[in-house]
């Protein structure tokens, strides 16, 4: 965008650029009410079409096969790809939109989280394990029946939870020491096979325990191109959000903004329990601390505490 210096830039021209950039921003999931605010303006003024991504920020079909490819068990290609079929049939519907439609699923019953299909009593059988062509295969897997039998004897293990933390948080771990290589020296090959890994450790976790998997993560510490960094729970924009601490520098996601903090009508989002991280951070770390929030400028933990309006209640209660 032209600088507002130079006295040239168009009323509608400018305002046409800003409510692009506010729907790239909102597509992230950010600005709770925004994006509806956005639909009456653009249809009061017919700024522009509304679309909740606009086209210029949807990913292309064709790119996300390369970046994604998939091949079969004979390494013929077999696109699309699971990544690119998630990425491309949801493209134009931005993260407010489809996090309200999994609220509403969620809230209408007709979707069952794994810790409520446990808690419901719940076990594995075999049938729920076999995939079309189950009964054609030839390699020399273990059959559906033993594998739900190990999977039911690991839910009723107190210790099964606690290893499959460990394993998937391990292999975050390693990640992210590859990582630290991998931005320091070209040579270091990017972790992608691991990283689709890790998710499937964590999703293993979640579906034979009913938890998540990161207990064991909260207050590691990494070394990322040499610096160490801790990371915290700081749960109530969503219930496994973490922070990274590093040397007088708080890199809190999406927890706590510059004037605002995060959004907290999200599934497992809570308002209490986010003021709690925030009380936490405080009552821990030093006011000068730099915060780098997910989205916005920087600011110190410090300036939040004293002038942040949605904090008022922190103030009040100190």
């Amino acid at each position: 965008m032209r600088a507002m210096a130079t006295g040239d830039i168009k009323s509608g021209w400018a305002k046409a650029n800003i409510l692009d950039m506010i729907n790239a921003i909102t597509d992230q999931g950010e600005g709770q009410g925004i994006a509806e605010e956005i639909r009456k303006q653009i249809r009061a003024r017919g700024l522009l079409e509304y679309a909740p991504v606009q086209e210029q920020f949807q990913p292309d079909e064709a790119a996300l096969n390369y970046d994604y490819p998939s091949f079969t068990d004979t390494g013929a290609a077999n696109d699309p790809s699971g990544n690119t079929v998630a990425r491309s049939k949801n493209a134009a519907i931005d993260h407010q939109d489809r996090f309200k439609a999994i609220k509403d699923l969620l809230e209408s019953g007709k979707v069952v989280t794994w810790d409520q299909w446990h808690s419901s009593g719940n076990k594995w059988t075999a049938d729920m394990l076999k995939t079309t062509g189950y009964d054609d295969n030839t390699y020399p897997i273990p059959k559906a029946e033993d594998i739900a039998g190990a999977l039911n004897t690991l839910k009723q293990d107190p210790s099964g939870h606690d290893t499959f933390s460990k394993a998937a948080v391990g292999s975050i771990a390693g990640i992210t020491r590859v990582l630290s290589g991998y931005w320091t020296n070209e040579t270091t090959s990017f972790p992608f096979p691991s990283m689709y890994g890790s998710g499937d450790r964590v999703s293993i976790c979640w579906a034979v325990s009913g938890a998540g998997t990161f207990g064991p993560l909260m207050r590691s510490i990494f070394q990322v191109a040499g610096v160490s960094f801790e990371c915290l729970a700081v749960p109530g924009h969503s219930p496994a959000h973490v922070a990274f601490y590093a040397e007088g520098e708080l890199f809190s996601g999406d927890l706590l903004f510059a004037g605002s903090v995060g959004r907290v009508d999200l599934p497992g989002a809570d308002w209490d329990t986010l003021l709690a991280s925030v009380r936490m951070l405080a009552e821990r770390l030093p006011p000068e601390t730099v915060v780098h929030p997910g989205h916005g400028p920087e600011t110190t933990l410090g300036v939040e505490l004293a002038r942040n309006p949605f904090l008022a209640e922190l103030r009040a209660q100190a």
